[in-house]
């Protein structure tokens, strides 16, 4: 029965997620913020954040991709709650959690090109999608050898 009000109660936070910003008060790409929709980069940035419950409910947070599926939720009446929002999320919602104050910095993505850091073995680069393909033709040609 919990988990389908707190289903429920997702839903409803994957809803406020569609009016990001909309709800409490942020400064441009805030390091702390109240319960609420917001969106990651532009409204609050990438961290560890942690929030202490009211305390009278349980606190409920959903981390969100652009396309507003959940990539993670909590349903807790932790005293301390602690969520990582990465630089891919998109938006963070909230209730119940009270205000989240960043304590901890994440890594940020690597900027550069995806052969940066590979292995060349032959002509096929170990760790991409060539690799793959060439598997058999490098299977085939130490056999010939």
């Amino acid at each position: 029965m919990v988990r389908k009000i707190a289903g429920a109660v997702g839903v409803s936070l994957a809803a406020a997620g569609l009016m990001l910003g909309a709800t409490g008060v942020a400064n441009a790409a805030a390091t702390a913020f109240p319960d609420g929709g917001w969106v990651v980069g532009s409204e609050i940035t990438p961290g560890v954040y942690e929030a202490h419950p009211y305390g009278y409910g349980p606190c409920l947070w959903q981390r969100l991709a652009d396309n507003m599926a959940v990539i993670q939720e909590g349903d807790t009446h932790a005293a301390t709650v602690r969520v990582t929002i990465a630089y891919g999320d998109y938006g963070f919602v909230s209730a119940g959690c009270g205000t989240w104050r960043k304590v901890a910095d994440v890594a940020a993505p690597d900027p550069t090109p995806g052969l940066v850091g590979a292995a060349v073995v032959g002509s096929a680069v170990v760790g991409s999608t060539v690799l793959p393909m060439a598997l058999p033709l490098l299977a085939l040609g130490s056999a010939a050898a």
